[in-house]
């Protein structure tokens, strides 16, 4: 079994559509585990692992793993790093005293 994992690129903006490719030449085919920085986080039959929002805490390490009824293949690895997390800042008023608060956020309203 060879596993390969494709990705558009390593970097992406964040709130933008993302996908994680994975394949595995077997026989017979095999199901998808996706890992994110070491958890176990679906299974796919397609292979895909797709975001229709990027964010920041979906930066880090994706491996996955084909599996099928003779066991787990070899594992492919990539890491994702997300790009563009925005500030956001807040106004308001306190009896009359006006604050600001300063918030990261991952995309503008």
């Amino acid at each position: 079994m060879d596993t390969q994992l494709t990705v558009p690129s390593s970097e992406v903006k964040a709130g933008e559509p993302f996908d994680i490719t994975c394949t595995a030449r077997a026989n017979p085919s095999p199901e998808y585990k996706f890992y994110h920085d070491g958890k176990l986080i679906r299974w796919s039959s397609t292979g895909v692992l797709s975001f229709a929002s990027i964010k920041s805490e979906d930066q880090g390490t994706y491996r996955c793993v084909p599996n099928n009824k003779l066991g787990d293949g070899p594992e492919a690895t990539v890491t994702v790093t997300v790009k563009g997390t925005l500030e956001r800042t807040f106004f308001f008023s306190l009896k009359g005293r006006a604050l600001r608060r300063t918030r990261k956020a991952d995309s503008c309203l």
